[in-house]
């Protein structure tokens, strides 16, 4: 009796294994097999006849996607909720991808510490308050791409492209082995230590040309004009967030709690950096609910990333200049200036509000 249960209960989580590896939306290729082709006049990544990658007329990235599938030997693309998944991730053999490939644009995270969230009117998967993925108003896949970040362990999301990245892919983080420890010698006993005389910390000095409007918060107002919604201040308009009318009141909810009252650009026209300010610094505190990356800016440096000026910390690149290193450079020391340990976001992807704060 007692070996008919066992039985039984063994072919029962042998038929719920097999129901949930089925129930995964994945497409088998071999890596050593894909090549960058360009069709119909876009460089695509393809496997034969089959393609899985577009990136348009951006050629390099193709290359560098090509080159990160065969690094890690990539041979399962999957999908959350195609047709437009919302999720996309690699399988090395069944299994989450390891290691590590020279300029990644990579942003870590604690499985542990994840959620399913309904944030903004949206489901997202967060930690805190930092939101990893988006899935609208479908509740079920973002549940089901919560357990399959589980389920391979993934502590890493990864980027080509961004913004609107043409490739994403997520990672574990291996651990490195700790080889054996030296012992220590005897503790020699040193003579008493004389005064200390504390070191000169230079004031650093203001970015040269900041490029800054004033408002005045409190006339901030939301208006419909000419088929957009605007954040206003008088007849100027700060931001345009088209239809997203819930988009742009949040905007305004922020800037106005953190009373950022000058709105500040480097590289106009199509600033590839903006930030703001409240009273001359950086906004500081926590409303709650806000999507931000936090990174340590005693880290970042300017970088000439895959034929770009970026701004990175680490592994992962916070701003991308193009080629002109003279604003990259001046973005860098308007951060180190103000102190700002967080980059923030209302509507992404493409966000239409960015700010930074300490």
């Amino acid at each position: 009796m007692r070996k008919n249960i066992f039985i039984a209960l063994v072919l029962l989580f042998s038929l719920m294994f097999a129901i949930s590896a089925a129930a995964e939306d994945c497409i088998s290729f071999s890596p050593d097999n894909c090549r960058v082709d360009l069709i119909n006049g876009s460089y695509k990544v393809v496997d034969g006849t089959m393609w899985m990658l577009d990136f348009g007329t951006n050629k390099v990235e193709a290359y560098k996607a090509l080159e990160i599938i065969q690094h890690y030997r990539f041979n399962s693309q999957c999908f959350v909720g195609r047709p437009n998944p919302s999720m996309k991730y690699w399988l090395v053999n069944g299994a989450a991808p390891t290691g590590s490939v020279s300029g990644e644009d990579c942003i870590s995270f604690n499985p542990a510490n994840i959620e399913v969230s309904y944030v903004g009117g949206n489901w997202k998967i967060v930690e805190g308050s930092h939101w990893i993925l988006d899935f609208g108003q479908n509740k079920a896949e973002a549940y089901e791409a919560y357990d399959i970040i589980m389920k391979y362990g993934f502590s890493e999301i990864c980027y080509v492209g961004r913004p609107g990245p043409s490739m994403t892919y997520f990672k574990k983080t291996g651990m490195a082995p700790i080889g054996p420890i030296t012992p220590i010698g005897p503790i020699v006993p040193i003579g008493p230590i004389g005064p200390i005389t504390p070191p000169v910390i230079p004031i650093p000095m203001p970015p040269a040309d900041q490029d800054c409007i004033g408002h005045n918060v409190d006339n901030l107002t939301v208006t419909f004009i000419n088929g957009s919604f605007k954040i206003i201040d008088g007849s100027h308009s700060l931001l345009d967030f088209g239809l997203n009318v819930m988009d742009a009141k949040r905007a305004l909810d922020i800037i106005k709690y953190y009373r950022m009252d000058s709105h500040c650009f480097v590289g106009r026209p199509n600033a590839p950096f903006e930030y703001w300010l409240a009273a001359g610094v950086a906004p500081s505190g926590d409303m709650g609910g806000e999507d931000c990356i936090s990174f340590n800016p005693n880290t970042i440096e300017v970088k000439y990333v895959s034929g770009r000026w970026k701004i990175v910390d680490g592994g992962h690149w916070m701003f991308d200049f193009n080629q002109n290193q003279g604003n990259a450079k001046k973005a860098y020391d308007i951060i180190k200036y103000y102190g700002f340990t967080k980059v923030c976001y209302v509507g992404r992807p493409n966000a239409k509000f960015i700010y930074l704060k300490k």
